[in-house]
């Protein structure tokens, strides 16, 4: 399971770079992306909460992969919820759907 989860992690993070990038893309898959770089950093802070629920405290996070090691604690779910709050804020300044000029 574990290594399920971790491969749509990595695939979301991947669909949610070309609108944080801004790139020209169809307004449909501009909304998609906006959508999966929400998904994103949600993710991390349920993965985040629920291991420090469960009092998992010595296990690597893996936020930064596998190269660093992070234990669990207070400060991912801190970590994650600032990220929930970046992408929140860069969607409001990157809205993807244009509202048409007033004539």
């Amino acid at each position: 399971m574990a290594n399920l989860v971790g491969s749509l992690i990595v695939i979301s993070e991947v669909f949610a770079l070309p609108f944080l990038l801004k790139i020209d893309l169809s307004p449909l898959m501009r909304i998609v992306s906006m959508v999966f770089s929400w998904i994103v950093p949600a993710t991390w802070l349920k993965l985040a909460i629920w291991l420090v629920a469960n009092g998992n405290y010595g296990l690597n996070f893996g936020l930064l992969g596998t190269l660093v090691d992070l234990n669990i604690g207070w400060w991912a779910i801190f970590f994650s919820s600032a990220m929930c709050v970046m992408a929140i804020w860069s969607s409001w300044g990157l809205w993807p759907i244009q509202k048409p000029a007033k004539k």
